[in-house]
């Protein structure tokens, strides 16, 4: 079984928002490429991620990349998740 932290490794690629119902959800915010003039340096773009502990309403993401994961049922699929967030 793969663990909570992957799914939601593999969904913030795809997507700058997952929420982890009933814990919170990681956000990822754009950072544009940076020119730091007193070191001649060039810093590439990148995205940075953020926790917001009060976004727990179920979207839906990770319980659909569960699903698809373990082929299970809803039901069975919210267990999963909140047995895996129980043990946090």
């Amino acid at each position: 079984m793969i663990e909570l932290s992957r799914h939601i490794e593999n969904l913030m690629l795809k997507h700058d928002c997952v929420i982890v119902p009933g814990l919170g959800g990681f956000v990822t915010q754009y950072v544009s490429a940076q020119r730091v003039g007193s070191e001649n340096l060039f810093l590439p773009p990148h995205r940075t991620v953020g926790f917001n502990q009060q976004l727990t309403l179920n979207d839906g993401l990770l319980v659909q990349s569960y699903m698809q994961a373990y082929d299970t049922s809803y039901p069975e699929t919210l267990k999963l998740i909140n047995n895996a967030v129980r043990q946090l």
